[in-house]
């Protein structure tokens, strides 16, 4: 079970690492024409898509000061403040719903506990 686990955060880990160079080559898809025009394309959806990516990135470490400053951006102060603080929130909650997760998998119950 333990070498299950090993082998997951492995997977995980080269996983990120090949999205993170993998934009690095390809930065000209981090543009804020080319992310205003993929957002907008969803229309009504993208304000839930925006949510789920800054929970996401939120999760996975990303800095949230780029993902605050796109939200404004895209969708003005007042509803880029609203979508960003729900990411964030929505992340937060995420990160640690994992990290509790974690310790439940990782250490046994203490004997007597109800």
């Amino acid at each position: 079970m333990k070498r299950l686990g090993t082998i997951w955060r492995l997977i995980v880990l080269v996983g990120l690492i090949s999205a993170i160079a993998y934009l690095a080559l390809h930065h000209e898809f981090l543009r804020r024409s080319l992310l205003e025009r993929e957002f907008l394309r969803f229309s009504r959806l993208a304000p839930i898509l925006f949510v789920f990516v800054y929970a996401a990135a939120t999760v996975l470490f990303v800095p949230g000061s780029i993902l605050t400053i796109a939200g404004d951006a895209l969708f003005g102060p007042v509803w880029g403040t609203l979508w960003n603080l729900s990411g964030a929130t929505l992340g937060a909650t995420l990160a640690f719903l994992r990290r509790d997760m974690s310790l439940r998998i990782g250490f046994p119950e203490p004997p007597g506990s109800a």
